[in-house]
């Protein structure tokens, strides 16, 4: 897929303005998966952007020509290994899934003829390297037609089931517990020629063997994050109507679901991950009016809600893309605007601390956050429109950046 300076600067235009309207759009592309750390407390959430729209070509086996843009999807590490989920674009225009290894790229293959798809997780266990995605056909003639999902284990792809029923379907998120591999998910059907969709159902994966998780009838259920814990499923997600308004943050323990309340005239909630520890279950998420007057990005632990604070205390579009809880403490990622410019940042205990991008970027995103030995880790990106338009996938350490670049 080749992509142009023109088309990339209208890219980057459509996301900054999804990400100042995030409340409005609840978007099946803003996922992101979860990470199975050696203290066995996870997170799951949704990608803030940075992807340079949709979906991603593959060239199943990478290239030799220099790479121009990078995206991250999520991140996990494991004795002091960083690993992040994404894709690249090169010179020629092709994108390629990958994950990167302390900076290191590794490609993932894709079935031949196959020209688009999207990691939307990464996790870790015992050295093994799990990463959730999908595949799909030509995003411009059939944008969610044939998505099929899957995930790679060290770069070995597993196609995964679809539902009954199901058209079309997608991946959100994974972890991984005592070699048993869960991933989340939703699946729709396929209406106006393979151009849009119909009766998203949520669902999660357990070894490949598909679970529905219910919703309200006459409504509309997504996923966004997964983490298991001594046998048990917490999945995060929301439903809404068909219209997508009126949305309901909530999570579900072995599929049975709990709604989260927000309080007052507020009528739209998401979540954008979960964790659990020693039973105690916190979700990221964020809430809003219809109007996008007033709301607050947030966490809920075991369904009582915490703001999460932003300069000025004015909600726009401010958003989390995941949550991790390391001996008490609660770590978000996220964004917040002020003066119409997306700031990258992350929340502990609710004191926000800004994450740096480069002087001469216009703005940047997270899409996922891990802690070990007290270290913070949050994976991202962040957008130049300079004679190149480039996009730059990076991960924080402690707020040092690094770019993944190579």
């Amino acid at each position: 897929m080749k992509i142009g300076k023109t088309l990339k600067a209208l890219l980057a235009t459509t996301l900054i303005l999804a990400l100042v309207f995030a409340g409005c759009s609840g978007g099946e592309d803003d996922e992101d998966g979860g990470d199975d750390t050696n203290d066995g407390s996870q997170t799951g959430g949704n990608n803030s952007g940075g992807n340079g729209g949709g979906d991603n070509g593959n060239n199943n086996g990478g290239n030799p020509n220099v790479i121009t843009d990078t995206n991250s999807y999520g991140i996990a590490v494991q004795d002091g290994n960083v690993y992040v989920a994404g894709n690249y674009w090169d010179s020629s225009g092709i994108d390629t899934l990958c994950y990167w290894i302390n900076g290191i790229r590794k490609d993932l293959s894709l079935p031949d003829n196959v020209t688009q798809g999207k990691t939307t997780g990464i996790a870790v266990q015992g050295g093994n390297v799990y990463v959730s995605g999908r595949y799909s056909a030509d995003i411009y003639t059939m944008m969610y037609a044939y998505r099929r999902p899957c995930y790679w284990v060290n770069g070995t792809r597993t196609d995964l089931p679809l539902p009954d029923g199901a058209q079309a379907c997608e991946t959100t998120g994974i972890t991984v517990q005592n070699g048993n591999i869960y991933i989340t998910g939703e699946y729709w059907n396929i209406t106006n020629s393979g151009n849009s969709t119909s009766g998203y159902s949520a669902c999660y994966w357990v070894n490949g063997t598909v679970v529905n998780l219910p919703v309200p009838n006459g409504r509309v259920g997504k996923t966004t994050g997964i983490t298991a814990q001594d046998g048990n499923v917490y999945v995060s997600g929301y439903y809404s109507n068909s219209s997508n308004t009126n949305n309901v943050a909530c999570y579900w323990v072995n599929g049975t679901r709990t709604d989260l309340s927000v309080g007052g005239s507020y009528n739209y909630s998401i979540t954008s991950g979960i964790a659990v520890q020693n039973g105690n279950v916190y979700v990221s998420g964020e809430y809003m009016e219809n109007n996008y007057n007033d709301g607050s990005t947030c966490y809920w632990l075991n369904g009582t809600k915490t703001n999460l604070p932003v300069p000025g205390g004015t909600y726009l579009g401010d958003t989390t893309t995941g949550i991790f809880v390391q001996n008490g403490s609660v770590y978000v990622s996220g964004s917040y605007v002020d003066n119409m410019i997306v700031h990258t940042c992350y929340w502990v205990n609710g004191t926000r601390k800004d994450l740096p991008i480069p002087e001469e970027a216009e703005y940047g995103s997270t899409s996922g956050i891990a802690v070990q030995n007290g270290n913070v880790y949050v994976s991202g990106n962040y957008f130049s429109s300079d004679e190149y338009s480039t996009f730059v996938a990076c991960y924080w350490k402690n707020g040092t950046r690094v770019d993944l670049k190579k």
